[in-house]
């Protein structure tokens, strides 16, 4: 047996839990007596839009006043878009999207936000993470960690919630539920050496041991996984092709939380929103054949959201600012926002500090309810 002292212990393990690579929620916690999740077969991926998604940018009205004069240079842009319906326009980029519609696999629901938005990422993040609007309840749980617990639902096997390499607040519950992986070599050879030396062997320690033991084992069953072909080389296909590749070998997890970065247009918005929006659909268009081919569509969702739209005027750097409503999009075999997928966008303008801004239309917290009445129940 090797002895080591504990302050050295602690800070190995604050090295492996800290900063190499997976940091488990449940890393404390019992979770027995908890019945498993009756709907294993489900699978739901979460797609945050980081920085602020410009839904006027996405999706936008023919011939409104308002945007069309505060609009002046990005009006050009959408406007060789593609026709939807109700007199919309969809961004050219997001052909991919319009071929999915097509197929009745694809929802977009415009104008989703919540009453006094704020303006704040932070804030925007914890509202859409949490499911509350702060002005209302003060929580530090998230809407699907909640859901879970308060039903009584459980995935077992390393919870089956899956975030790649950021801590999403979404799976948080009273039990602090779902798994953070980044896949670091440095990390699983770090983590294999201290199982292999046997460092647990004294005390009050072994179940810190027993807890690295798992992590090492889930670094084990993903390790091997070699990502689905045929996907974009960006970070979001890659991340896509993986979540494919574990929904083909009927690895254990069942929902995953995943981030498209750089949604923040302050400056330069047309070519990094078109460059952001290709990516998007090749990368959600290519997921939706594959797992069609392997029958697993039928039993997947994929909601897409942002923390917030943009402003309704453009600045004078070629972007937009922080904003209000935007839309979200829900994709499956299986469609649940029927009626919403018909709503017809009502672009009603409100004054925010002598701007104007959009006001929204649906309340995000009536997409998630949806999610979990007609998905995850």
């Amino acid at each position: 047996m090797i002895e080591i002292d504990r302050r050295k212990f602690l800070v190995i393990l604050g090295i492996i839990f800290g900063g190499l690579g997976i940091h488990r929620f449940r890393f404390l916690n019992n979770q027995k007596n908890i019945p498993t999740f009756s709907n294993n077969s489900k699978k739901l991926i979460i797609i945050h839009l980081v920085g602020g998604n410009d839904g006027l940018f996405t999706l936008i009205p023919k011939n409104n006043e308002i945007i069309n004069e505060n609009r002046k240079q990005l009006i050009k842009n959408i406007n060789q878009g593609i026709h939807w319906s109700n007199n919309l326009v969809l961004n050219q980029k997001l052909r991919d999207f319009f071929d999915l519609a097509q197929l009745g696999w694809l929802s977009i629901i415009p104008n989703v936000g919540h009453p006094n938005p704020t303006y704040s990422h932070f804030l925007s993040q914890n509202v859409w993470e949490t499911g509350v609007i702060p002005k209302e309840q003060a929580i530090r749980t998230g809407w699907l960690g909640r859901f879970l617990e308060e039903n009584k639902l459980s995935y077992h096997n390393f919870d089956e919630l899956l975030s790649f390499g950021n801590s999403s607040l979404i799976f948080k519950g009273q039990k602090n539920k779902g798994t953070i992986w980044n896949a670091n070599p440095f990390f699983i050879k770090e983590t294999k050496h201290i199982i292999n030396k046997k460092l647990y062997n004294f005390g009050d320690y072994e179940f810190l041991q027993n807890e690295l033991k798992k992590t090492y084992r889930l670094n084990q069953l993903l390790q091997d996984i070699k990502p689905s072909i045929g996907y974009p080389k960006t970070k979001l296909g890659n991340d896509l092709a993986l979540v494919s590749a574990m929904i083909g070998q009927n690895r254990p997890f069942k929902i995953f939380h995943l981030n498209h970065t750089g949604y923040d247009t302050h400056e330069w918005q047309i070519p990094r929103l078109n460059a952001l929006y290709s990516d998007l659909g090749k990368s959600i268009k290519t997921f939706a054949y594959d797992l069609n081919k392997m029958g697993e569509w039928d039993n997947t969702q994929v909601l897409i959201y942002s923390e917030f739209g943009r402003s309704i005027s453009e600045n004078s750097n070629g972007g937009t600012d922080h904003g209000s409503a935007g839309p979200v999009f829900v994709l499956g075999g299986k469609k649940i926002f029927k009626e919403l997928s018909n709503l017809k966008p009502n672009y009603k303008i409100f004054s925010h500090s002598g701007f104007p801004a959009l006001q929204h239309q649906v309340d995000f917290r009536d997409i998630l309810s949806t999610i979990k009445k007609s998905w995850l129940t």
